[in-house]
Parts: C-alpha cells; structure tokens; sequence
C-alpha cells in the first residue's frame, strides 16, 4: 500500500460465524493463524515506495457448516511500529436452492427495431442454462438475448433457467409496435375549374394527418376539401404520425384541374304558325 512503504507483513486476523467469534492478534514474529474457511497470499512482501502489493483473497465454502455471513479482518503491519492496516472481509454462505427466474426487456419497441432481453434470475448454485421462448416461434439458450420480431402485436416470453438443484420459469408480455401507414381517398381525382375536391384519412396505426394540396396551402383533420383555382396537376400528399413514437409516414396521389369549356347558350326562338284561308 502507498501509504506504507517498506517491509508488510500479515499481523493477524479475526473471524466470526453465526455461533462463535475467534480472535488472533500476533506480533509480526509470529506466523499468520489458520482461518480454516479462509486463505491469503502471499503473507509477507516488501512494498516498494509509492507502489502497492496485491493479497489474494480466497473463500474455501467447503470447509463450513452453516450457512450465513462470515467476518474476517486482515491486518498489515509495516516496520514502523503501531502501523497498522486493516481490511474487513465478508463472505456469504447460502444454501442450495432452486433458481428464481426473472427478466427484462426494452418492451414496447417499433416494428423493425430489436427487443433486448436481460436475464436477472438468481440462483445458487449458479445458473448454468437458459431457455428463452420469444413466443413467435424462435428460441434462445444466450443468457441475454436479443429478437427481432417480424409482425408487430402482443408476445408472450417465456424463460426456463436451470441449475444443479432444478429449474424455473417465468413467462411475461413485450409488444411491438406498428408503423403508421398512410392512405386517403378522394373525389373527384379530376375536373374544371373552379374544382373542389373532398379528401378522407383512411390511414392506419397514425394520428394527426396534415394534408397539403400541392399549390401551396395545407390542411389538417380527418376530412378537408380544397377548391382548386388554377389548371394543373397537383400532389396532394398526406403526412401522418404513429401514437407510439415509430416515426411518420407520407403517401401522395394526384389531382387533375382542366381548364373550362367554352360555353353553349341555348336559344329558343318564337315559333309562328301563318295560317291561309282559301
């Protein structure tokens, strides 16, 4: 350790167990105890000046018989008398169990997008298989999986984890959801001048339509009609949204404006019968 330059050596150690508390405090004469549960290395060293020295720290579970949490504290002494450092261990003993499965997933994503799945389960001993069901047919054993789905919908995931003591699962729901799509009619799609025509949203998975008529005014709602002035063919595009954020989308058809016929006039003249006599 930086701030105790010269020789180190291993100067005691003390443990507890749920039942019964040792404590050893030796001189740096004196070699380091046995802690049956516990074991360090190496136990003497010479640190240099502004360096550092690395213990290995090993937990033996084999060697207890309770479960619960077990105490030490590792002290170092340098030449420097009443120098002391002191690093507190804790280790956890458990017993077998059967793993609890548990998961996460960036559930709702777009069509398109990937859903990213996380596996959080806990088990001791350690989970050593994973089963993923995405519930459209494709399977995973990836501790943490990712899926792209192809349809968009209501999924049903389902995940099996296994370790030496048994399995289980646990299924949950992710969604996936649509893009807009975007289409409209409209009527008539051609005429003469002055031509007004009426449009309606027929989109899908979209809110908030804005129109614009393609001579450069726009329009908003479900259902808008526009009177065309002017001759000419006109792109009259429709701009939706998606309510889940899966961005927009756009569609464009076209509209006709011919110019006006000449005009008929009808006449009606008087008829006049002349009659003769004999």
């Amino acid at each position: 350790h930086p701030n105790y330059p010269g020789q180190l050596l291993f100067a005691g150690m003390h443990q507890s167990t749920p039942d019964t508390v040792w404590v050893y405090d030796l001189d740096v004469a004196t070699p380091p105890p046995d802690v049956p549960w516990l074991s360090e290395a190496p136990i003497s060293g010479t640190v240099p000046a502004g360096g550092s020295v690395s213990v290995d720290i090993t937990f033996d579970a084999g060697v207890v018989t309770q479960t619960g949490k077990y105490y030490a504290t590792l002290r170092f002494k340098n030449n420097t008398p009443y120098s002391m450092l002191e690093v507190p261990v804790t280790m956890t003993v458990v017993p077998p169990a059967l793993p609890v499965a548990s998961f996460t997933s960036n559930s709702p994503v777009c069509l398109g997008e990937t859903m990213v799945f996380t596996d959080t389960s806990q088990g001791y001993p350690p989970i050593s298989f994973w089963h993923w069901d995405f519930g459209d047919g494709f399977t995973s054993t990836l501790q943490n999986p990712t899926h792209t789905y192809s349809l968009a919908g209501d999924f049903l995931v389902t995940l099996v984890v296994t370790n030496s003591e048994g399995s289980d699962s646990v299924t949950g729901t992710v969604t996936v959801n649509p893009s807009p799509v975007a289409s409209f009619d409209y009527n008539p799609v051609s005429g003469t001048v002055p031509l007004t025509v009426y449009f309606t949203n027929t989109s899908q998975y979209a809110i908030s339509p804005t129109w614009a008529f393609g001579d450069g005014t726009y329009g908003a709602g479900d259902t808008v009609s526009h009177t065309y002035e002017l001759t000419g063919t006109y792109a009259v595009t429709l701009t939706v949204t998606s309510p889940y954020g899966c961005g927009t989308a756009a569609i464009s058809h076209s509209v006709v404006v011919l110019p006006a016929g000449p005009t008929h006039y009808t006449i009606y003249l008087p008829l006049v019968f002349k009659g003769y006599g004999p």
